[in-house]
């Protein structure tokens, strides 16, 4: 993990829960001073732990990080996930892209880890950060991961039922499935945590659903990196 940290130059965080902020990897992390992009909540949890050079975001803001090799990234961030009741603040979801200045083709990217969104903030954050077109990649769910028994369960990741709506207004020409599904996890709710969708059915839904100008690509192993064309 060092070593890919090592090379990174920016380190996102969408949420602040545990799940995603998590304090045991992040205390790990030797470069305190390594970039870091994320939400209110999950910054005051990394302050402690001596992140030092952390940029606070809310939906509809944005930032520009300079990487180690001088290029530049524009983030902005969306309204993402609902993960309480729904007058707490959402988590965030961003839009990612390249600033050139050598007349290039930027690449873009989106990520947001539930496949919950506001489709009005998106499509305000496709407009000021990608000049309202396409964006390259989409990391998202493709499974929903559900909580409790039967009619009565709760979508705590909505891949199965909000993916089509996502692709829709993003027109990615990658989908990369987030595979968080697909986890070791222990404790009391484990029992009444199951899924809903297949992560190998997803190009099939696409064609289906005449979407045919995404294709799928699947992660590389954790710590690989993986190169897409585009």
């Amino acid at each position: 993990m060092q070593q890919v940290l090592a090379e990174t130059d920016v380190l996102v965080i969408t949420q602040g829960l545990d799940d995603h902020c998590h304090i045991p990897t992040l205390s790990a992390v030797s470069n305190k001073a390594v970039p870091v992009v994320t939400n209110p909540d999950a910054a005051a949890r990394m302050r402690p732990l001596g992140f030092s050079n952390i940029t606070v975001l809310t939906p509809g803001q944005e930032t520009i990080i300079t990487g180690q090799a001088g290029g530049r990234l524009k983030i902005h961030a969306t309204a993402g996930a609902l993960v309480g009741p729904p007058w707490t603040p959402r988590q965030l979801g961003l839009l990612m892209r390249e600033v050139s200045s050598d007349g290039e083709r930027p690449a873009s990217l989106y990520f947001e880890s539930h496949c919950d969104f506001d489709s009005g903030s998106l499509q305000k954050g496709q407009k000021s950060c990608l000049a309202g077109g396409p964006v390259d990649v989409v990391v998202s769910p493709v499974v929903s991961t559900m909580l409790g028994v039967g009619p009565a369960s709760y979508e705590l990741v909505q891949g199965a039922s909000n993916l089509v709506k996502l692709l829709r207004l993003l027109r990615p020409k990658v989908l990369l499935p987030l595979l968080n599904h697909d986890m070791d996890a222990s404790g009391p709710l484990t029992s009444i945590l199951w899924q809903k969708g297949d992560e190998h059915g997803v190009a099939e839904l696409l064609r289906r659903e005449g979407l045919t100008d995404t294709r799928v690509e699947y992660p590389a192993p954790p710590g690989e990196a993986l190169a897409l064309a585009l």
